[in-house]
């Protein structure tokens, strides 16, 4: 069985999610957001992986464990995550300057499954000890 790392009441781990996602959407609210830095294409795009990798493992830790099939509870993290990257690029449309984009989902997939695999790691180390 895998553990959480830090236990806490559902309603809290669910709490930690909203304002996780409460927090992509205000930034994704900001008009022609930019770093002012020479690479601020790639840590936007960085930013964007990193954001949805975290959302992802905040899921894990938020759902219900299955007790025969736990891989479901990495699935349905996977996809909630992509949902919410979906629903983030359509959000995009209609903010000034800004515009949604398949490539930022695909690179929110990869930070979905980053997360995923970072969590599967990390639980493995803990089992072990």
């Amino acid at each position: 069985m895998v553990r959480t790392v830090i236990r806490a009441p559902r309603g809290v781990r669910w709490l930690v999610v909203v304002l996780w996602a409460a927090g992509i959407w205000a930034l994704s609210s900001i008009p022609e957001l930019k770093s002012g830095l020479e690479q601020d294409f790639l840590l936007r795009k960085l930013a964007h992986g990193f954001e949805f990798g975290v959302l992802a493992m905040l899921l894990i830790w938020a759902l219900p464990m299955p007790r025969q099939r736990v891989w479901l509870r990495f699935l349905g993290a996977a996809i909630l995550a992509l949902e919410y990257a979906a629903l983030d690029e359509i959000h995009q449309g209609f903010v000034p300057g800004r515009e949604p984009s398949l490539r930022d989902v695909g690179i929110d997939a990869i930070g979905v499954v980053l997360g995923v695999l970072v969590w599967l790691v990390g639980s493995r180390i803990r089992r072990k000890r």
